[in-house]
């Protein structure tokens, strides 16, 4: 539930006649739309920090479990091209898809917090999982 306060001034204000200008403010070059068009990894989770590292986790999680309802795993291959148990997860989505079944239940989730590590220019993200009970 949110809950939000309005406030509101009653006081006569007249408009300012000039615009302001617009080299008064910088301007950033947006980040082109990664991952599913409908459910793309969102901004906090492309910056090359511990907290950039742990939103990119929560994101693909949340994506597993998406693609799992669908389910389809290219999305998951082409986030996670060098992942070995990516990889493994698209494929199995790709065979259920395939053999025309679905999953219920089987939904991925991060117990506690996470540990970010940094080599070079990559990121390891470890955590404990929790996977829900599932069936086919």
């Amino acid at each position: 539930m949110t809950t939000a306060l309005l406030n509101g001034c009653t006081e006569k204000v007249e408009a300012s006649r000039t615009l302001p200008s617009t080299s008064a403010a910088q301007t950033t070059e947006s980040l082109p739309v990664v991952g599913p068009a409908e459910f793309p990894v969102p901004d906090e989770a492309r910056t090359k920090d511990a907290a950039g590292a742990e939103a990119f986790a929560r994101y693909f999680i949340e994506l597993i479990n998406r693609q799992q309802a669908i389910p389809a795993g290219q999305p998951l291959r082409v986030l996670g091209p060098a992942c070995h148990d990516c990889l493994r997860i698209a494929e199995r989505f790709d065979q259920a898809a395939e053999a025309g079944q679905r999953f219920e239940g089987g939904q991925l989730s991060m117990v506690g917090e996470p540990g970010v590590t940094f080599r070079g220019d990559s990121a390891n993200v470890t955590f404990i999982g929790q996977i829900d009970a599932v069936a086919m």
